[in-house]
């Protein structure tokens, strides 16, 4: 029996290799007849490009771009080949170059078969200048074809700028609009310190980074120089991503922070602030008007037994929520406008969440709230956008009035808030957030501009009517 198996194996090893060798002849004989690639040296043969001009938006110097690319055409029926791709500015060029896998500022010998492409990708890092005005930085790559020569041309707007990077801030710091800060990592705020930021400032974050309040942040803006927080990439398409930094921290013991006519966006949380004053102050540890928090992953507005106050505020487009108030804390939110729709990413939290407690996971800690609510737009793509939960068994202090909600709640079923009727902004896709003519909140709110001088006018600063609107904006 074993004799049989033994011949058996060795017949089937004889027709795998007659098989194989068989089939290695196929391949040759196929190979053989296979025609050669003709690559024309015709001088008429030209070729097409996808962009004649590519267009780098703003660069810190020092710091490379995003990487952008565009397609070479071989129109023509036969193959050419490129005896040259190079960077005009040489071997100085601070642009950079990769064709089809290879790098380096000057290629040579690339064919592209006939009616087919190949893609070109550049970079670019900017030397810094003297000057504090933005600079624009031009170069070309240059395409040699059959004796033709075309061109590519490369623009880049370089900027200087104040380059942070694990820094704590000296004592008593002034931000001024001179030239942008550039944080990378973090940067920190120290106790008993204060960072003052002028109008007009503007801050930009590298991935990942935070900025850490331990002490006092006063960013004051104004209507027209506003001071803005956002991503350092600033090509057009990053312009409303989430989540492509940390965000600002507000650490517990910090005290009397206060921004106006801020915008703080593309961030994880855009403003986060952890504990009531460690002293039992009455203080808010944040207060916020006539700002703009938008495109964030997590939250606009995050407190954990917090103390904020905010009038007159945009906060639109984040992931989960705009406003949420964790392990209690006091919020204090009059005048404001809540937008917040699912345009990137799919919502499932509340814009608005208030809770007496938080669940580590070994214990449920419980804490005070308080939570004022007046003249707010509180709206999105959800059915219900508010939740208050006190399973931490506190009886929260609760004021919602004159406020226009989207919910099926019935706890804020009252004679003054509006419930499920339609805002009506004026167009939410393209973040205008202004009224239309037949909006329901329109000249529905309650006259609180006596309550303080950031209530008496609009975000655009036009002087609220009695009784006013509803939201951030009068009209």
């Amino acid at each position: 029996m074993c004799f049989f198996y033994r011949n058996f194996a060795a017949a089937i090893m004889i027709k795998l290799r007659t098989v194989f060798g068989i089939f290695l002849l196929t391949l040759v004989v196929l190979a053989s007849c296979r025609k050669p690639t003709i690559v024309s040296d015709d001088p008429s043969y030209r070729l097409n490009f996808s962009e004649d001009t590519v267009f780098f938006d703003t660069v810190f110097s020092t710091v490379g771009s995003t990487t952008h690319r565009f397609k070479i055409f071989n129109p023509n029926k036969q193959a050419v080949r490129i005896s040259k791709i190079n960077l005009g500015g040489g071997s100085s060029s601070p642009f950079r170059l990769n064709v089809d896998g290879l790098s380096g500022k000057l290629l040579t010998d690339l064919e592209i078969a006939g009616e087919d492409s190949a893609f070109v990708f550049t970079e670019v890092t900017i030397d810094p200048t003297p000057g504090v005005m933005p600079f624009v930085v031009t170069d070309s790559i240059q395409f040699e074809t059959n004796g033709n020569f075309q061109q590519v041309q490369l623009v880049a707007w370089g900027q200087n700028a104040h380059f942070l990077r694990d820094s704590v801030l000296p004592c008593n710091t002034t931000w001024t609009s001179e030239l942008p800060y550039v944080i990378y990592n973090s940067v920190l705020v120290d106790s008993g310190c204060r960072l003052t930021i002028e109008k007009g400032t503007r801050v930009y974050n590298h991935k990942g980074s935070s900025i850490f309040v331990l002490g006092t942040m006063r960013a004051q803006g104004t209507q027209t120089d506003s001071i803005i927080f956002q991503t350092d990439r600033l090509e057009q398409y990053l312009d409303d991503e989430p989540g492509q930094w940390n965000g600002i921290h507000f650490l517990r013991g910090s005290l009397n922070n206060f921004m106006n006519y801020t915008v703080v966006k593309n961030a994880l949380i855009g403003l986060r602030v952890d504990s009531l004053p460690v002293d039992g102050s009455p203080n808010f540890n944040l207060q916020i008007f006539n700002s703009t928090i938008k495109h964030h992953q997590i939250a606009g507005v995050l407190g954990i037994t917090g103390r904020i106050r905010g009038f007159n505020n945009l906060i639109y487009n984040c992931g989960q929520f705009a406003i949420a108030g964790l392990l209690g804390g006091t919020y204090d939110f009059r005048h404001n406008t809540i937008g917040n729709f699912n345009f990137l990413f799919n919502r499932r939290d509340p814009s608005l969440v208030l809770t007496d407690n938080f669940d580590t996971g070994t214990e449920l800690l419980v804490a005070d709230l308080t939570g004022i609510f007046i003249n707010n737009i509180i709206w999105g793509s959800l059915k219900n956008e508010v939740a208050i939960n006190n399973d931490g068994g506190t009886s929260p202090t609760l004021a919602f009035e004159n406020n226009l909600i989207r919910t099926e709640d019935s706890l804020f079923n009252n004679t003054s808030n509006i419930l499920n009727e339609d805002p009506l902004f004026v167009n939410a896709f393209e973040e205008n957030y202004h009224l239309d003519s037949l909006s329901a909140a329109r000249e529905k709110g309650i006259d609180i501009s006596s309550q303080s001088p950031f209530l008496a006018k609009d975000k655009d600063q036009v002087i609220r009517k009695d009784p006013p609107s509803i939201g951030c904006y009068e009209n």
